[in-house]
């Protein structure tokens, strides 16, 4: 006898959420508090959205980005650097941003890979601070829910 798969409702859901995460992106989401920070995460922002949010948070940013989203970001709009306290890149070394951005900075770290990131991250934790994580890419929502199982993880420690 043939066994036969049932596919639920709720599967069909989840499946098609991940699709269409994949392929567009999400809105910014709010992922609570850590060390005293607002965390949030973002899958595939349009740089025009992510400018007027980081623009628009009531403290300094701590963004931990790719290095593509970062240069076209920063690129469309250098003044958002006054916004931002740090800029955490997990997937290249800094020296693939402009020099003058760096400048601008206190903190700027680059690792090739997101668990480094993290660990700096944890380094730079302050009240008065917005975490921002964003992810783009064709690795952006294995980096996300990595990203989000870290938040949960340190915030259960």
């Amino acid at each position: 006898m043939q066994e036969r798969k049932v596919d639920s409702g709720s599967d069909r859901l989840i499946q098609s959420r991940n699709e269409a995460l994949e392929s567009h992106g999400s809105p910014i989401r709010p992922l609570g508090k850590l060390w005293g920070m607002d965390v949030f995460a973002w899958l595939r922002p349009e740089s025009g959205s992510l400018i007027n949010t980081i623009g628009s948070f009531p403290f300094k940013v701590i963004w931990i980005g790719g290095i593509e989203e970062l240069n076209t970001a920063l690129e469309e709009d250098a003044t958002v650097l006054g916004n931002l306290e740090a800029l955490v890149v997990y997937d290249s070394n800094v020296f693939q941003l402009n020099s003058l951005w760096i400048g601008a900075l206190n903190t700027v770290v680059g690792t090739s890979d997101l668990p480094d990131a993290l660990c700096f991250v944890e380094q730079l934790k302050s009240n008065k601070r917005m975490l921002l994580f964003t992810a783009s890419g064709e690795n952006a929502l294995s980096s996300l829910r990595e990203f989000e199982a870290f938040v949960e993880l340190k915030r259960n420690e």
